[in-house]
């Protein structure tokens, strides 16, 4: 027989921290739904399922921005997704697709720090304002990739 538990409660979820040493905690609630709180602190929504004879997991969120009861709605989706011959964590995967670029980059590259993207000219007062108009490469946590939020006249006192 199973061992039975308590099911999950808002204020364990409120209260959960990793383990002292150091290690992740797990958090079970039910049907292969977890909270993962790893040794930074956060506390992230996973639900872990079976198909074809192999596990896999998905992230649905984080806490609190997504509450136990709507972690658990996520997860009856997903169920329901998956009773229907879906793997949910392809579908989540190719949900994710062309997003991770910042705002206002005309990136050739994915986009991701380290990178080097194609410098947005928009950002810039005006023609000639900067040295660097052209389209050349800089590397994204340069002033020019970051754009006008940098300060100055219309973002141009924000480039080198």
């Amino acid at each position: 027989m199973p061992k039975l538990s308590k099911p999950l409660a808002d204020l364990a979820v409120r209260n959960a921290k990793p383990y002292p040493d150091g290690r992740a905690r797990k958090l079970a609630g039910g049907g292969g739904l977890y909270l993962y709180v790893p040794a930074s602190g956060s506390k992230l929504w996973r639900w872990d399922y079976r198909i074809g004879g192999k596990q896999k997991t998905v992230s649905l969120g984080s806490y609190p921005d997504l509450s136990l009861a709507k972690a658990r709605e996520l997860r009856d989706a997903q169920k329901a997704r998956l009773t229907d011959g879906t793997d949910p964590a392809a579908a989540t995967q190719a949900r994710g697709q062309g997003q991770g670029r910042p705002r206002g980059c005309q990136g050739r590259y994915g986009g991701r720090a380290g990178q080097r993207v194609v410098h947005p000219p928009q950002v810039h007062a005006g023609a000639g304002d900067c040295a660097r108009d052209g389209p050349d490469d800089f590397p994204l946590d340069s002033a020019c990739a970051r754009g006008p939020a940098g300060g100055g006249r219309d973002g141009a006192a924000a480039c080198h």
